[in-house]
């Protein structure tokens, strides 16, 4: 890929070496992780919104607080649960991955959840207990993917 692109004058050398890296290290994959961890974010950014909004200027900003308060809820309940359970331990690596995993069934059980109940009545309630298990999810998984990448990258 690289060797195509640069003959297109498209790739700089430094960035076909920076993949080149990543590809043939054992981490890699942790990069591109957390990168897909921010298109899921702003994903449910775009949802929350969406639920929040109401004829009433008022309820709808008392909403959106909500949704973010719920967020930033879960963003420090889901590594500090971790950390508390004694599952990551930055001396063994495979209990990082394993919280990684861990964050990985949390964010997907919260968007399973969410797809399943999203024509149901009460669903404003119900999205922002699947927004906190989502954050918590996506929470456990870049803190131990950074700490994954630290220890790895030594």
């Amino acid at each position: 890929l690289c060797g195509s692109l640069r003959a297109l004058g498209k790739c700089p050398v430094y960035y076909c070496e920076v993949f080149r890296y990543l590809w043939s290290s054992g981490f890699g994959i942790l990069v591109f992780q957390e990168a897909m961890g921010s298109l899921l974010w702003r994903l449910e950014d775009v949802i929350g919104v969406e639920y929040a909004t109401t004829a009433d200027e008022a309820q709808s900003s008392k909403n959106m607080g909500l949704f973010y308060a719920v967020i930033g809820c879960g963003n420090t309940v889901g590594p500090a649960l971790i950390n508390y359970w004694n599952i990551s331990d930055t001396n063994h690596p495979s209990t990082l991955l394993f919280a990684c995993l861990i964050g990985f069934s949390l964010l997907s059980l919260g968007w399973l959840l969410t797809a399943l109940f999203i024509g149901e009545e009460d669903f404003g309630i119900l999205f922002l207990i699947w927004t906190f298990l989502r954050q918590m999810g996506a929470a456990i998984i870049w803190v131990n993917a950074t700490l994954l990448l630290q220890t790895l990258s030594e």
